[in-house]
């Protein structure tokens, strides 16, 4: 089979369905529902999530212990226009905070609550604390 192996970007345009909107993804996808793309250096594998690799090509790297998080909470869409850095906290919150508008999960949360368990996180709460603590 010596054949050339794909790059990432290759992988990336192969797998990628640009559309109005959220753009979707016919790769392998995590258990999560993240698009990635695997990467094979040397003998080791290395899964790339989609909607990361698209934001670095599109606006430079992401920078360190920051987290890129989607405006439209598709987590498979990589469209760039979507797509923003923020810290762990922020997306811990805005996931809450989704949690609630969406009604996903056991139950949906208050606006206070959602504020709450930020508050509870900050202080070292973990989220199984939390998750017991809050019914969800």
């Amino acid at each position: 089979m010596g054949g050339k192996r794909d790059s990432i970007d290759e992988k990336y345009e192969k797998w990628v369905v640009r559309r109005p909107g959220c753009w979707g993804w016919t790769g392998s996808v995590d258990r999560y529902g993240y698009g990635v793309i695997e990467k094979k250096i040397g003998d080791k594998k290395f899964r790339i999530k989609a909607h990361r690799y698209s934001f670095e090509r599109a606006k430079g790297p992401i920078p360190p212990g920051k987290c890129v998080l989607h405006r439209c909470d598709t987590p498979i869409c990589s469209n760039e226009k979507h797509l923003y850095v923020g810290s762990r906290s922020q997306n811990w919150f805005d996931c809450y905070r989704r949690a609630t508008v969406k009604g996903r999960g056991k139950k949906p949360l208050t606006e206070k609550q959602v504020a709450r368990i930020f508050q509870m996180r900050q202080v070292g709460w973990t989220l199984r604390a939390i998750g017991n603590r809050f019914d969800v």
